[in-house]
């Protein structure tokens, strides 16, 4: 049931980020359609430009978050070696990690880690990526990210009913 609750949450996200919209055609819009529909040689164009990797929209999401939750790992490798911030926050506090966690993609984990993620930086609740891999039963992930797969060790109690990205139960 939970797992279902979080993929809902993604699914707002989506739609936040602009997966699947069109827009007007700023440089920085440009830059998150080409990660959204791969065009990974366009992506590098972009950001050879001078197009930043790490302009958020209006959500808070940059080109390196759309490209995690449209599950686009070569422009999301493209933006991360132009500089992206597998750090970067939304206002919720959801990281690149934390979203790639929500889509259950091993392969998106693996790059951000690889790009120096922290597997431990919390949301805005203190959720962590791996406390979300491991309430939502995904114990490969968990294990990906340096942890057990057994539940939260350091969730703070009046969080503990919140388990999708975003907080959300």
């Amino acid at each position: 049931m939970r797992l279902c609750r979080a993929y809902m949450v993604l699914a707002v996200l989506l739609a936040m980020t602009g997966c699947g919209k069109n827009a007007p055609k700023s440089p920085v819009t440009r830059l998150r359609q080409a990660v959204e529909q791969g065009r990974t040689a366009e992506v590098r164009q972009l950001l050879a430009d001078g197009v930043s990797a790490n302009e958020p929209n209006e959500f808070g999401a940059t080109a390196v978050h759309v490209a995690v939750l449209c599950g686009r790992t070569e422009p999301l490798r493209v933006l991360l070696e132009a500089g992206g911030d597998p750090n970067r926050a939304t206002p919720a506090g959801l990281t690149p990690l934390h979203l790639a966690v929500g889509r259950g993609d091993a392969e998106a984990i693996r790059i951000l880690l690889q790009h120096g993620a922290k597997a431990d930086q919390g949301d805005a609740r203190g959720r962590t990526p791996l406390h979300y891999a491991q309430q939502t039963h995904q114990a490969d992930l968990a294990r990906l990210l340096g942890g057990s797969a057994s539940g939260p060790d350091e969730v703070p109690p009046s969080r503990e009913s919140n388990s999708g990205p975003g907080g959300q139960p």
